[in-house]
């Protein structure tokens, strides 16, 4: 598990996230990024953030050696599933996507400014902070250890 925190607010990010996008990086020079949605809760009791689930990449989505773009309506899908299943407790919190560079470097101008939180080859982004909420990218590099903490 890795915690972050963000707007004086922690976001804890679940083991099962990083073992299925470890799954998904990039290891061989043919290797496509891949990529998919977050969803998570928030905490009433000290609105800290669990993020706890991820879509994995799908049909329809287009996946390059340098680009993932989320395309496939199944990703809306399961976010539903969870939010259906569960009253409305999960919400969309942001994207997640490989890189395939060891330590990620992020070229979008969403970025920009913004502050990283890091384990070996691990980005996670607060982006689109004019929006109310936390929505986080998590960007992960081809490094296979995250376990020497946060930076």
């Amino acid at each position: 598990m890795i915690v972050t925190e963000s707007k004086n607010r922690k976001i804890k990010i679940c083991d099962q996230i990083l073992e299925e996008i470890y799954s998904q990086i990039q290891k061989n020079d043919y290797d496509p990024e891949k990529g998919g949605i977050i969803v998570g809760r928030e905490n009433l009791n000290n609105e800290n953030i669990i993020l706890e689930y991820i879509s994995k990449p799908l049909k329809n989505d287009i996946c390059t050696r340098t680009r993932y773009t989320r395309k496939d309506e199944g990703h809306l899908k399961y976010f539903e599933k969870l939010y259906n299943e569960n009253n409305g407790v999960y919400a969309y919190w942001g994207e997640w996507h490989t890189h395939p560079e060891d330590i990620p470097v992020v070229h979008d101008c969403r970025f920009q400014g913004r502050k990283s939180v890091s384990g070996h080859g691990t980005c996670v982004y607060p982006v689109r902070e004019g929006l109310p909420g936390f929505l986080q990218d998590i960007i992960y590099g081809r490094f296979e250890d995250f376990s020497d903490g946060i930076y």
